[in-house]
């Protein structure tokens, strides 16, 4: 890793950089250590938000910072159960995957993200995702994400200082868990919260559905394709296709960004 390619044309020196690591450590809380790694990313790569969360399996996500334009304003949404459609979240809770990613408006759907989701997800947060995934502990990982305009160079260089600041943010982190105060909340409500959407997330549409179209909606919410279906559910893609019509149909509606929103309201509902 090239510390050039990090620090780019910008105003920001090594030694700068190296001042920001040392503020950032010497800070007393989680919120006043993610303040100065926004500000460092804000100087550096001209982020235009970040938050973190702390996800943990079969558990609500814990918002532990946010800062950006719209203040967290759709926060509640995603808390309130959005989050069991977002591909960050189901790459740990899920497939156990940590690390770096990064997602744009042009390569979203690698990630399996529903056309309705993209369209939400771009609206709150810019025009390109990075996301880091850190092991902070058993069944926790601490959940870092970035938002910056859609310019190769500039996600790029986020990336880069992401990795470089990786021990440094996990370890702060693992510090504050180990004490205690990572987290406010208690994952006893945190669990419970999560049953609760989860439970609304898996009837969605029993009243009408087959159990076999409650498998294919699922992942129609989690957007993914007929053929995609078709393998994770071991059918042919044209039986796959047509549970999704009787889908559409019997929920009256005509595709999956209606089939989004259905869901959207429903959680409303709860």
């Amino acid at each position: 890793m090239q510390i050039d390619d990090i620090l780019g044309n910008g105003d920001t020196s090594l030694g700068q950089l190296l001042d920001a690591i040392a503020e950032m450590n010497d800070q007393d809380s989680l919120r006043d250590f993610f303040a100065r790694l926004h500000a460092l990313f804000t100087r550096t790569c001209s982020t235009a938000s970040i938050a973190a969360f702390e996800f943990g399996k079969d558990l609500q996500p814990h918002l532990i910072f946010v800062d950006g334009p719209n203040g967290g304003d759709d926060l509640p949404q995603y808390l309130g159960g959005l989050y069991l459609l977002d591909p960050f979240y189901l790459m740990y809770t899920e497939e156990e995957k940590t690390g770096v990613f990064v997602m744009s408006q042009t390569d979203s759907e690698t990630f399996g993200v529903a056309k309705k989701y993209k369209a939400y997800w771009s609206r709150i947060t810019g025009d390109s995702e990075i996301a880091a995934l850190f092991p902070a502990g058993p069944g926790k990982c601490l959940h870092v994400t970035i938002m910056v305009r859609n310019d190769q160079q500039l996600a790029q260089r986020t990336v880069l200082l992401v990795r470089l600041l990786e021990k440094t943010i996990v370890s702060f982190f693992r510090r504050k868990l180990e004490r205690g105060e990572a987290s406010n909340v208690d994952d006893t409500m945190r669990r419970h919260v999560h049953l609760t959407v989860n439970r609304t997330l898996q009837s969605f549409g029993a009243d009408v559905l087959t159990d076999r179209e409650r498998d294919v909606v699922q992942l129609l919410l989690k957007g993914h394709s007929a053929k995609s279906i078709a393998q994770l559910l071991d059918i042919s893609a044209g039986t796959a296709g047509i549970h999704r019509s009787n889908i559409y149909r019997k929920l009256e509606i005509t595709g999956q960004g209606e089939l989004f929103l259905k869901y959207l309201n429903l959680l409303s509902q709860e």
